[in-house]
C-alpha cells in the first residue's frame, strides 16, 4: 500500500527497505515490482550498511538506468559492509566474489 500511495506521485521507481534486510523494488515505467533478498552472510557489524547499499545503488542504477541492477548492487555492497568493520574492508573484496554474490542473488530475485 504504502508503494502504491508513492507510485501515485508520479516517480519513476521506488526502493523500499524491509525488516529483513530484503529491498522491495517498483519500476513505475514498467510496472514491474521485485524483490531482491538481503545476500545471506554473517553480522559483525552493521554500522553504515544502508550508506553502502545507497552509494552502490546509485553506481550500478547509472549503468544503464535499471532500480532492479542498482537493488542488486546495494545488496551486495550491504553484504560487503555487514561483514566487517570499515571502509577498507568493502574496497579490499575480491572482484570475482563480488560478481559470484551477484550471479546468485540475481538467480533470488522474485517477483511480487
Amino acid at each position: 500500500e504504502i508503494m502504491d500511495a508513492l507510485a501515485a506521485h508520479g516517480p519513476e521507481f521506488i526502493v523500499l527497505s524491509r525488516n529483513d534486510f530484503a529491498v522491495q523494488v517498483l519500476d513505475t515505467s514498467r510496472n514491474i515490482r521485485s524483490l531482491v533478498p538481503a545476500y545471506p552472510t554473517g553480522i559483525a557489524d552493521p554500522t553504515g550498511v544502508w550508506d553502502a547499499f545507497d552509494g552502490a545503488f546509485l553506481l550500478h542504477y547509472r549503468r544503464n538506468y535499471d532500480p532492479l541492477d542498482g537493488a542488486l548492487g546495494g545488496q551486495i555492497a550491504a553484504s560487503f559492509a555487514v561483514e566487517g568493520s570499515g571502509p577498507y574492508y568493502l574496497l579490499d573484496s575480491l572482484e570475482a566474489l563480488k560478481e559470484a554474490r551477484l550471479d546468485l542473488l540475481r538467480q533470488r530475485v522474485r517477483r511480487v
